[in-house]
């Protein structure tokens, strides 16, 4: 259990225990929030995990999951000039809108051990998901239709204010997922080498609904249905991969995937332009398309010494376009290719004297067409995708654990965790953007939201008689938030570039000595530092404060 300031409370309870051939596990998380910087929520996570042992050789695992929200969540955001006054950062804006997820899952693996050698798992999985949004209308100009005389933000600068609408829209959604995915692991020598041969397949469903109801007044909790479809996607893929352990000190793994994806869009209700007018409309367009992709993949391990190894590998990546992205409201399918990557990641990981464990790596991610969002989810001004071009992220990841207890034999246990990213992310093609009059090469541009490094360093010492301390640091590099790498903010706040800022907090924890319960407080963002962190979807997002939270763990 813990309590925070904003009326924080979390509460986990967790069970396990085995009967005879069924082991059992049921965890439930409780939180919730008066208002924690934007938001207050308050969820259920309850969660069952049963394992049968039904015989010898074969063993059923089953997993149940319930999961509810209901969250003030809202997209709108601070404008420059608010941003800049420092004293509306976490004002509620829109106070009635609101999001609703109810979430129910069940999985079931069966693992069948046929012979020492060959093993099968399968696993069967569904859920469904329901996320309904209210979300209260807005705009950036005074000349909009039914204004509600809220206004947030600077009337002088153009842009530089939010004009409430006395009205909103429900967002609401449906899911549904089933899936199968057997996998066979082999394990079997050729010559004097040893091999594991794995090989599986999976056939995936989902079915999307999506409906939109404007509603007449800021806080309806309903409204005419304006938007009605029905999205549906099915995959399937299978993959072969072997490795090969040369000796004890080299092995070799190769493998390919092949996937094939068949998407669809049916729209039942939506808006056309009609005359020269928007008119809803009930209608019947159905239109889809279908892409295969064949994932080449080979890696290798060489045991240098006995507690250092290199590492290799080289991956074909794939993702193909979102279903509602590809095909257009008036049912024309658009030319969105899938979007793929060659990844290729080098490095080394070990230890020294159980001392130093590390691990480094150099990667690179080269996308031949990087899909890009254009929604407001994603700071643009509507929905679906564009083929972005080629991107290239190369960079280098360094992890480390230092016990410096066990360096200068102290008895205190102290340790040092770091774990840092390096990422140079570019547009590497010719790209051309039209602003204004003039025709712009993004070539060599940043990424949006991909800062040039991210640091996170924690020093944990805990002294025999149970009283612990931990300071953690993070470090993230300045970010651009548009495509054309614009430093000046805009007037509304959703372009700029984001400062680089830092974080630190501080844990102390005191165990009772000759017993399971343990005393913790915690101070997140100890010195208060007001930083951005988005400046999406709609408007700038500030960190949160600081953050004061005390509880209790307790192991029966």
């Amino acid at each position: 259990m813990s309590v925070g300031n904003g009326g924080y409370l979390s509460g986990l309870l967790s069970y396990g225990a085995t009967y005879g051939n069924v082991g059992l596990q049921v965890t439930y998380l409780h939180k919730q929030a008066n208002q924690l910087g934007y938001t207050g929520f308050n969820t259920h996570d309850f969660s069952t995990k049963i394992k049968f042992k039904l015989s010898p050789k074969s063993t059923l695992g089953v997993k149940l999951g319930y999961y509810s929200e209901e969250s003030n969540s809202t997209y709108i955001g601070l404008t420059q000039s608010m941003y800049d006054a420092a004293d509306q950062d976490f004002v509620l804006m829109a106070p009635d809108d609101k999001l609703l997820i109810k979430r129910s899952s069940i999985s079931a693996t069966l693992q069948t051990i046929f012979f020492e050698k060959l093993q099968l798992n399968t696993t069967m999985y569904a859920y469904t998901t329901a996320r309904n949004w209210q979300r209260q209308d807005f705009s950036s100009t005074s000349s909009s239709s039914n204004l509600s005389g809220v206004v947030w933000g600077d009337t002088s600068i153009v842009g530089g204010a939010v004009f409430m609408r006395n009205q909103n829209a429900h967002r609401n959604r449906a899911f549904e997922v089933l899936g199968v995915e057997p996998r066979l692991k082999y394990n079997y020598a050729i010559y004097s080498f040893n091999a594991e041969l794995q090989a599986g397949a999976r056939l995936h469903i989902e079915k999307a609904f999506e409906q939109r109801l404007n509603g007449k007044k800021a806080d309806a909790s309903s409204g005419e249905m304006v938007e009605d479809e029905i999205r549906t996607g099915k995959a399937a893929s299978a993959f072969v991969q072997n490795t090969l352990h040369v000796n004890r000190q080299v092995a070799i793994n190769a493998g390919v995937r092949v996937e094939h994806y068949t998407y669809d869009r049916n729209i039942l209700r939506n808006s056309f332009l009609i005359g020269g007018t928007s008119l809803v409309r009930d209608t019947n367009i159905h239109a889809g398309n279908q892409l295969t992709s064949l994932l080449p993949g080979v890696g290798i391990n060489v045991n240098v010494s006995k507690n250092n190894t290199l590492f290799a590998g080289l991956h074909r990546g794939f993702a193909p376009p979102r279903v509602k992205d590809a095909v257009s409201n008036q049912g024309e399918v658009y030319a969105l290719d899938a979007e793929q990557s060659w990844n290729t990641e080098i490095g080394t990981r070990g230890h020294f004297n159980h001392v130093l464990e590390y691990e480094i790596t150099l990667f690179s991610m080269n996308f031949s067409n990087q899909i890009i969002p254009v929604s407001e989810s994603s700071g643009g001004t509507g929905t679906g995708l564009v083929n972005g071009g080629q991107t290239l992220h190369q960079g280098i990841e360094i992890a480390y654990l230092l016990d410096m207890g066990k360096l200068f034999h102290t008895k205190t246990k102290l340790t040092w965790k770091t774990n840092m990213t390096l990422n140079n992310a570019v547009f590497n093609q010719d790209r051309f953007i039209k602003v204004g009059t003039e025709v712009v090469n993004i070539k060599g541009n940043k990424t949006p939201y991909a800062p040039d490094y991210y640091l996170t360093s924690a020093l944990n010492a805990m002294l025999k008689f149970g009283l612990g301390a931990q300071i953690t640091a993070q470090w993230v590099g300045a970010q651009y938030t548009d495509l054309l790498n614009t430093t000046l903010p805009s007037a509304d706040g959703r372009i700029g570039k984001l400062q680089a800022y830092q974080i630190f907090d501080v844990n102390l924890y005191y165990t009772i000595p000759k017993t399971k319960v343990t005393f913790n407080t915690a101070v997140k963002n100890m010195t208060n530092e007001r930083f951005i962190t988005s400046r999406r979807p709609q408007g700038i997002r500030v960190g949160n404060p600081r953050f004061l939270s005390v509880g209790v763990d307790v192991n029966f």
